[in-house]
Formats: structure tokens, sequence, C-alpha cells
């Protein structure tokens, strides 16, 4: 069996909440402190005298002390070594056929409800990110985003959920691209077909801070 056969029986409360509390306590495990960290890096190089002063090649020598700071580590922070070897090989650590994207609600409501003369209590100020464009220093809000969204055709029978669903925003590239069959693009889109299908480009208006420097890209 290529799985942990470590079977028990659940059949009473208390095993029950026993393992309930287990499982709970290992996915809030904390990670390791920076100083403990160190501790574990620096304990490692005391034991490991004889190796960094030994006629072993650098390599050698580079490998075998990152095993041993990699063990040590280990067992202080109780990880399996699955995890570890997946985390120094760089492979993802879960996998999903979903791409979620994040969805600023709350600022969202709080700009709709201030422009009608609305509260909203527990709402703090968005903080607006910095950023040099054009030898000038302007500020960008992701409420922005959703504001100043491209009004072209293939966008207008999008309500705002889908917008954010089916776009991603890219920079512009430095170059200029020639945009003169846009117009024919969306031409050619026939009533049966989806408002939007992959690859559709789409500027933002000219209102917004980066409509010169970004644009969506719909699908």
């Amino acid at each position: 069996m290529r799985c942990n056969t470590d079977i028990a029986s659940l059949r009473s409360g208390t095993a029950v909440k026993a393992i309930i509390i287990y499982i709970s306590e290992y996915i809030v495990k904390p990670s390791l402190k920076t100083y403990v960290i160190f501790e574990a890096i620096r304990s490692v190089f005391s034991r490991s005298h004889e190796l960094i002063n030994g006629d072993s090649t650098d390599e050698d020598k580079v490998r075998k002390l990152i095993t041993r700071i990699v063990n040590v580590i280990t067992v202080r922070m109780e990880l399996g070594s699955p995890m570890i070897c997946s985390y120094l090989l760089g492979l993802p650590d879960h996998y999903t056929n979903a791409r979620f994207v994040p969805f600023y609600w709350t600022s969202y409501v709080a700009y709709v409800r201030k422009a009608l003369d609305e509260s909203f209590i527990g709402y703090n100020e968005e903080k607006l990110r910095l950023r040099r464009h054009n030898g000038t220093v302007i500020g960008i809000s992701r409420v922005d985003d959703y504001i100043y969204r491209p009004e072209a055709e293939l966008c207008d029978m999008l309500c705002l959920w889908d917008w954010i669903r089916r776009s991603t925003i890219h920079k512009n590239s430095k170059k200029k691209t020639d945009k003169e069959n846009e117009d024919d693009m969306y031409e050619s889109e026939t009533e049966s077909d989806m408002p939007v299908s992959s690859g559709h480009e789409a500027s933002y208006e000219s209102d917004y801070s980066e409509s010169s420097s970004a644009h969506t890209l719909m699908r």
C-alpha cells in the first residue's frame, strides 16, 4: 500500500475528539522563529570543523553542510522528508484545477456607499500603491481597476463579478502595437458566440491612472 497504514478505530467520541485536535494543531502549527533557525545553523557549523577543514572539494562540503542543516531544521519543524525534498527541488506543494482571483469586495462596496452618502462601519481607508510612471508618482487603487474597467463591447455584457473572473491585467510592452484590426476582430463576433472569448484585449478608460501602461486580456 502506497499510503499511511497506521489504522485506528474511531468508534468512541474520545478518539474522534483526539484526532480532530491533533489534525487542527498540525495544520495551524507555526513556523520556526528566525532565531531558532539561526541557532540550528550555528550548531551544525560548530559540529562540522572536521568537514570544513577537510580535504574534500568545496562542492562536496557545501552539499554535506546543507544536508545537515536541513536535517536539523526538519527535526525541529517536525516536517516529513518528502515535503522537505519537494521544497529543495522547487516542486509545488499543492495542486488545483482552478485559478482563484482575489475580489476586493469591501473596498468596492465602501466606495459605492460613500458615493451614495451612506456610512460603512468597520471599514478603514484603502491604502494606495505608489508607482513611478513617466517621471511622476501615481497612486494605484484596486477599486480603480473595477471602476474604470473597459467599456468595450466585449466587456459591456459582463457584470463586475464575471469581469473579475474572466480578465487578467497585463502591462503594455514598450513597443506600440498596431491596433488597426481591433474593430474587425470585434465585428467578427456572431450572436451565437460567447460575448468574450479567449485572447481578446481591451483598454481601460482614459481616466484610469494606468490606462496608457496596462490593458486587460479577456478569456
